[in-house]
């Protein structure tokens, strides 16, 4: 999840969202970006690469092409084309989480990050969504992370709230309690 995105970052990103619902094409621009969010996450220097200032916009899109395919959707050859000339690659590094974040709340279906020292089991995960989408009073989508510091239990993100059921939450509540 992403929380620290520039806000004219995120402006672009909502108008990709808006014209991929218009267009009927929210997965296929959706596995692109994440394409590109990945090649970006596995290739740190692209990102300082692309905000050069002697390196021209066309050099600029013609890396960003090379990253996600000739095959690229005309929708984000739009989008990349934008963020190059208007100096804003640094929402690269988080295009993907930003998209399908923004498109969740356009469908009304709020995010939760789980963080459990050891995987959920698909029953465990379905008693949870159920549990949570009851609480928000909406749609759910769960995002697991494995995270051996939450000893026993599990923490929850959700939008601004953090639900924090482990043992280590539980021993910090009643250590502020007593002190």
């Amino acid at each position: 999840m992403v929380l620290a995105a520039s806000q004219s970052g995120k402006k672009y990103v909502q108008g990709l969202v808006q014209a991929a619902v218009e267009r009927d094409k929210v997965e296929e621009v959706r596995v692109r970006l994440r394409r590109l969010q990945y090649t970006v996450e596995s290739v740190p220097q692209l990102v300082v690469t692309l905000s050069h200032p002697e390196l021209a916009d066309d050099e600029k899109l013609q890396i960003l092409n090379t990253a996600i395919g000739e095959d690229r959707p005309a929708l984000v050859a739009g989008f990349l084309d934008l963020l190059v000339r208007d100096g804003q690659t640094g929402v690269l590094q988080h295009v993907a989480d930003l998209y399908e974040g923004l498109y969740d709340e356009v469908r009304g279906v709020q995010r939760a990050l789980v963080e459990t020292p050891i995987p959920l089991s698909d029953s465990q995960k379905q008693r949870l969504q159920a549990a949570l989408q009851k609480i928000v009073g909406g749609q759910v989508s769960l995002e697991e992370q494995i995270n051996p510091q939450v000893l026993g239990g599990l923490r929850i993100s959700l939008g601004h709230r953090v639900i924090d059921v482990s043992l280590q939450g539980r021993l910090e509540a009643l250590r502020q309690a007593v002190g």
